[in-house]
């Protein structure tokens, strides 16, 4: 369970994620996971998703895995769009290998440039079938996704960035942070400490 959020103007994005992963068997939790990466000069990727024991005594987690094996796929200048592709295929090709899809519970949030060359959104998830999602920002706004545990974060979140006045770098950095800060307080599956982010012109 996690909290990764997007954040996409025309002219930035600001991903940010908690550190917190938890062992539902156990009841263990550990705040050690960075859940956000830089994979090109273009774009970041936050993940979600399970941890399956190893055989060995530890947890992996898929969607960690699934990032690593794509990574020599990934080139600097590849898009937003590019990049779902990338994983799309290689999680197709799991889904044909017989890995099963309970397995493959996960999602990604991907910030950064799209191919027309602003700055926007996109996703790829277990419950949307992994059908690519991108989503563009109003040209005087942001678009935002995030995946969260237990507490629903979004109409807080809808108000706030209703109120947040202008919509600059420094405002939506600051909002991320808030975003973390106040979902931890009202969920146990969410650490206060976390990762950020930023891609802009």
């Amino acid at each position: 369970m996690t909290l990764v959020a997007a954040f996409a103007s025309p002219n930035f994005a600001v991903m940010v994620a908690d550190r917190r992963r938890s062992q539902l068997e156990t009841g263990v939790q550990i705040d050690d996971v960075k859940k956000i990466y830089q994979v090109n000069n273009n774009v970041m990727v936050g993940f979600s998703g399970v941890y399956l024991p190893d055989g060995l005594g530890n947890f992996r987690g898929m969607a960690e895995k699934i990032i690593n094996d794509c990574s020599f796929l990934i080139h600097d200048d590849m898009s937003v769009e590019s990049i779902i592709n990338v994983f799309r295929r290689h999680i197709i090709t799991l889904l044909d290998d017989g890995i099963s899809k309970d397995q493959l519970e996960v999602t990604y949030h991907i910030a950064g440039l799209l191919q027309d060359g602003h700055f926007g959104l996109g996703r790829i998830s277990c419950f949307e079938d992994f059908e690519p999602v991108i989503t563009k920002p109003p040209e005087a706004g942001i678009t935002w996704g995030l995946s969260r545990a237990v507490y629903a974060p979004s109409m807080w979140l809808e108000s706030r960035i209703a109120s947040l006045g202008e919509m600059t770098l420094g405002n939506v950095q600051k909002l991320a942070v808030e975003l973390v800060e106040h979902t931890a307080q009202r969920d146990s599956y969410i650490s206060d400490t976390y990762d950020m982010l930023t891609l802009s012109f």
